[in-house]
């Protein structure tokens, strides 16, 4: 998670991006790294950190431990 927003921080911060669709108008927006996107991606991260990590740990503490010993 914190990996993430550094990379994003140093990666997107202050870019500015354009697009031109159809009619050639062309819409132009800069990206900001604010501390509420910091808060929301690394809530996020965790969130889905624990969902994936819940059915396998869920697996492994209904295992016998002489199972898991011997694999």
């Amino acid at each position: 998670g914190l990996l993430g927003v550094g990379g994003a921080f140093l990666l997107f911060n202050g870019l500015t991006a354009s697009t031109l669709g159809a009619g050639f108008t062309q819409v132009v927006f800069a990206f900001k790294v604010t501390p509420d996107s910091v808060v929301q991606g690394v809530g996020l991260a965790l969130i889905i950190g624990v969902l994936g990590g819940l059915a396998p740990g869920l697996r492994a503490a209904r295992a016998p431990l002489l199972a898991v010993n011997a694999a």
